[in-house]
């Protein structure tokens, strides 16, 4: 039995290094597909938040006081959601630099000068 426990712990470290090489390699060469896995995934840990505070899920018995391990929790990972989301929007707008349109149609969303996008590319911004 515990050989079988050994092998499921290893098989999921394996799993664990492969998939975080992999994200790597997405982030160094396919940018904006690796921001997109970021923008995806910090949505669904909002939709996962919500489900446990709102209807869905067990409601933890937080009473008057704000402090408890359950409301803390649900702080720290809508928190680490916009964390994600940020380093995805960054990692969305970096990636479409290789893309003239989208990056001026990423631009304009951003609310950042569109009119000299070859100037960027030189620069290094």
């Amino acid at each position: 039995m515990k050989g079988i426990i050994y092998l499921t712990f290893a098989a999921g470290y394996l799993t664990f290094i492969v998939f975080g090489i992999v994200l790597y390699w997405m982030r160094e060469n396919q940018r904006w597909l690796y921001g997109l896995v970021e923008i995806a995934a910090a949505l669904a840990l909002v939709f996962i938040t919500l489900f446990f505070l709102g209807v869905g899920g067990p409601k933890p018995d937080v009473g008057t006081n704000i402090y408890t391990i359950p409301f803390v929790t649900h702080l720290l990972q809508m928190l680490a959601a916009i964390y994600f989301l940020v380093r995805g929007l960054d990692n969305l707008g970096q990636g479409l630099r290789k893309f003239p349109v989208w990056n001026r149609r990423w631009r304009w969303l951003s609310l950042k000068p569109v009119d000299d996008v070859t100037k960027l590319k030189s620069d290094g911004q």
